[in-house]
């Protein structure tokens, strides 16, 4: 019997794994694509905060970002530079394959082409059925954790309910040239969403998009516009698809479980971006269980203080960021026009934008400093916008 299956080997799930393991846990991690970092429909960029907390190495990484151009649907241009590096994006192959190995490297097994379908959750541990190349498994452990990202059916059979508001993040890796990260508003392009292009490895573009529906119609559109504007060489190529929660979970624990990362709703909201809230939540969930296992007790009330630690930590953020979510989803292009022009004629976004004091990762300071922008809160809706975006982070 182990004393922790995780399900799934994304950064989350193998950061919590090797967590564990260095405090000598016995550790199983099954995930059900052949390798780690498997056909990702994430872009993979992270903070320098990210970066620096995880000690990220270079080997990971293809390429430091510091500017971004911000598209109106009509195409007015914001342009955000800082002389530092604000972002780095991450092959998340090479990245999540690093986690593996670091993990197994300290003791934790991993079992990949195996899929957890249900469990049983019994007096003295959990039994995990599970696809392992085609044939039935069983794993037992004392505690399991999900951290198989948007799994509706895994979250159900463990107990922990669904997601109430979720987007399909759709991207592509194309030949082509870009210098900086360009993100495309409009409602042709990425109904209440956003659209980017960002360089990746020498040679290529990473397109993609987010959408509630339509995804892979609206992309190949988006492609074509690409290669219109000479950004893509071609616009032929493989697609990624991945379904992206935006609120989390109202539960992330019960008896002997715990859910970490995507598969908790721990995603930024704003952009769908949820690698470095995931890595900083499974810190948490490897503390809560570390002591859960030496105390012998892992009934959900002990396990409870998880999900009040990282509330504490980033449960405001997520919040703030999904109500800020609601208000921009409902502005019209011509609206959205309206701010992107207001912003540039009056130096709005170079004072508010590039603030260093606003995180690359913490987009509620910039959504409250929008809204409390006295001419930006009346074309984003008003007093009202604002006095509802501020009482829901109360």
């Amino acid at each position: 019997m182990y004393d922790v299956l995780v399900v799934g080997a994304g950064p989350a799930g193998s950061s919590l794994a090797g967590s564990l393991a260095a405090n000598g846990h016995s550790i199983a991690v099954i995930e059900k694509q052949p390798q780690s970092g498997w056909k990702t429909a994430c872009t993979g960029i992270v903070s320098q905060e990210c970066r620096e907390r995880f000690n990220i190495p270079n080997t990971s990484i293809l390429r430091e970002l510091s500017s971004a151009s911000l598209f109106s649907p009509s195409g007015v241009v914001l342009n955000i530079a800082r002389p530092e590096t604000q972002a780095v994006m991450l092959d998340r192959t090479i990245f999540d394959a690093s986690l593996a190995r670091s993990a197994a490297g300290r003791g934790a097994e991993y079992f990949y082409n195996t899929a957890a379908v249900s469990f049983e959750n019994n007096s003295d541990g959990i039994t995990t059925h599970a696809i392992s190349g085609g044939k039935p498994r069983s794993f037992t452990s004392r505690s399991i954790v999900l951290a198989c990202g948007y799994n509706p059916s895994i979250l159900q059979a463990a107990g922990l309910g669904t997601f109430s508001d979720f987007a399909m993040g759709v991207q592509a890796e194309i030949p082509g040239s870009l210098d900086r990260v360009n993100v495309f508003f409009g409602r042709d392009t990425a109904p209440d969403f956003f659209a980017w292009a960002a360089p990746s490895r020498p040679g290529y573009v990473r397109g993609g998009l987010l959408a509630r529906e339509h995804s892979a119609v609206l992309l190949q559109s988006f492609i074509g516009r690409l290669r219109t504007e000479g950004k893509i060489d071609r616009e032929k190529a493989e697609v990624s698809f991945g379904a992206i929660p935006l609120h989390s979970l109202k539960k992330t624990y019960g008896h002997r479980v715990l859910a970490v990362g995507d598969a908790a709703g721990q995603v930024k909201p704003v952009t769908g971006g949820g690698i470095y809230f995931g890595m900083l939540c499974a810190e948490l969930a490897a503390q809560t269980l570390h002591s859960a296992l030496q105390d012998d007790n892992l009934s959900s009330r002990r396990l409870a203080g998880y999900e009040r630690a990282w509330r504490k930590s980033i449960g405001s953020e997520l919040q703030t960021g999904y109500w800020a979510r609601r208000i921009f989803q409902r502005l019209s292009d011509k609206r959205m026009d309206a701010i992107f022009n207001t912003m540039k004629s009056s130096g709005i976004d170079r004072a508010i934008l590039e603030n260093k004091e606003l995180s690359f990762d913490r987009h509620g300071a910039l959504a409250l400093a929008l809204v409390g922008n006295s001419i930006l809160s009346r074309l984003m809706g008003g007093k009202r916008a604002g006095a509802h975006l501020t009482e829901k982070v109360k």
